[in-house]
């Protein structure tokens, strides 16, 4: 991902986290749709189950990308909301 190449060539570069993060959870909506769309078959809550797991996993990943860029932006609101919504999702 070029957002990681900019990230190691120059770590102070605070665009490169939030475009990061912004990158990983752009799948959140396709997720969240299958998600919804399952019902309540035994290999449906298997897939549901496989899918969260798979979102939770994708929290995470963008939490770091939104720490780090916090640490050179703290009163973007934005991402501090998408922060605080992903640390609610996460506990």
């Amino acid at each position: 991902m070029c957002y990681d190449k900019a990230i190691l060539v120059d770590p102070s570069f605070a665009n490169s986290y939030l475009n990061m993060a912004a990158v990983i959870l752009e799948k959140d909506q396709v997720i969240i749709d299958e998600m919804n769309s399952l019902g309540t078959y035994a290999s449906e809550n298997r897939r549901y189950d496989a899918l969260n797991r798979n979102r939770q996993n994708m929290y995470r990943t963008a939490l770091r990308y939104l720490e780090n860029y916090l640490v050179f932006d703290p009163t973007n609101k934005r991402a501090l909301t998408t922060l605080r919504n992903i640390k609610a999702a996460l506990d």
